[in-house]
């Protein structure tokens, strides 16, 4: 998994528009629905800054969280606790001191494997889960991919101007590859703005081939459900959540 957000990290909570305390109570009704032993350790792959990392750490987790960008980890080393695990490493390929009782993998980091690295990220999580652990990971769905990104524009701006985010997208179907194009503004004290570039890269998965390999990874496919809720996922649903059962032995 290649390095990205390493421009936007520090704007990245304030322009995402992500409602973390809703992220973490859904999670725990997720974890308490579908868990069929104690959930106390429990890893965040792909934290970012650390914002649900440490809901997560106040609702009672023992939470290690890991992530590959440096710049996103800075900042949730600044934000969570000292109780909080955070770990500089591939979530393709990471190693931890036990085995964890839940893996959450949030906000679409999944699209940002190809799927070759989605495998090699389900396997890494079958190794550090506890017999009958859950994986709960979500995706953006084909409809997303077609309709929301593809060859759209967008605008983001923080509450007080002093940070502007362009974001162009550009989805391949053919290829199931979208390349999104960023670029970030933010005012200094002089109020001259500074120009920043970064490209990064999703890919669309399908939920046949990733039922598939979920179960070919060694995992029971528990529930599929749309954006935050408990219902079916729908033809125009935007997003995706897997909850899975790791099915290896003591």
């Amino acid at each position: 998994m290649n390095e990205q957000y390493n421009v936007i990290c520090e704007v990245y909570d304030e322009l995402s528009g992500v409602d973390t305390e809703v992220w973490a109570d859904y999670l725990c009704k997720l974890i308490n629905q579908h868990s069929e032993i104690p959930t106390d350790l429990v890893l965040d792959a792909a934290c970012g800054t650390g914002k649900l990392t440490q809901a997560m750490s106040d609702r009672g987790y023992d939470m290690t969280g890991i992530d590959i960008s440096c710049g996103m980890l800075s900042i949730a080393r600044q934000r969570c606790s000292s109780n909080v695990l955070l770990l500089n490493q591939d979530i393709c390929d990471f190693e931890l001191y036990g085995t964890v009782s839940a893996v959450i993998c949030c906000l679409d980091s999944v699209n940002y494997l190809t799927f070759k690295d989605v495998e090699r990220f389900l396997k890494c999580c079958h190794l550090y889960l506890d017999p009958n652990g859950l994986l709960i990971f979500d995706v953006n769905t084909e409809y997303k991919f077609k309709n929301i990104y593809a060859d759209n524009d967008y605008i983001l701006e923080n509450a007080d101007g002093s940070s502007l985010l362009a974001w162009s997208c550009n989805y391949d179907s053919e290829s199931a590859k979208c390349l999104f194009s960023l670029t970030l503004f933010t005012e200094d004290e002089n109020g001259m703005y500074f120009r920043q570039d970064e490209q990064q890269t999703e890919y669309c998965h399908s939920h046949t081939k990733l039922a598939e390999l979920i179960e070919k990874c060694g995992f029971i496919l528990l529930a599929a459900y749309d954006e935050l809720s408990f219902k079916p996922v729908k033809s125009d649903s935007h997003r995706c959540h897997y909850i899975c059962k790791n099915i290896k032995e003591n």
